[in-house]
């Protein structure tokens, strides 16, 4: 499993980052999580996502088939600051 801290050209001209984890699942397919993090002050991944995927095959997927490859978008309580996660939301 690789996991780093992965930089990116945003949509916007600017440079953000994210959490990045490559590894393979049971069948040998490439899983790719982008998490974002609080301390990003670039657009979303979320907003740029093609390109991100773009930028990570060319630095890191390049001998993988991209038809074998799933990518997913995560978030978690470490991806806002000051954010109340016990708040019931109704």
């Amino acid at each position: 499993m690789q996991i780093q801290h992965f930089h990116y050209d945003a949509a916007n001209g600017t440079e953000g980052f994210c959490k990045l984890s490559i590894f393979k699942d049971k069948s040998n397919k490439t899983i790719v999580v982008l998490t974002e993090l609080a301390d990003n002050t670039a657009m979303s991944f979320t907003n740029c996502y093609d390109g991100i995927a773009e930028q990570v095959y060319e630095k890191h997927l390049q001998n993988v088939a991209i038809n074998d490859t799933r990518w997913i978008e995560h978030y978690n309580k470490d991806s806002y600051k000051d954010f109340d996660f016990g708040r019931d939301f109704k």
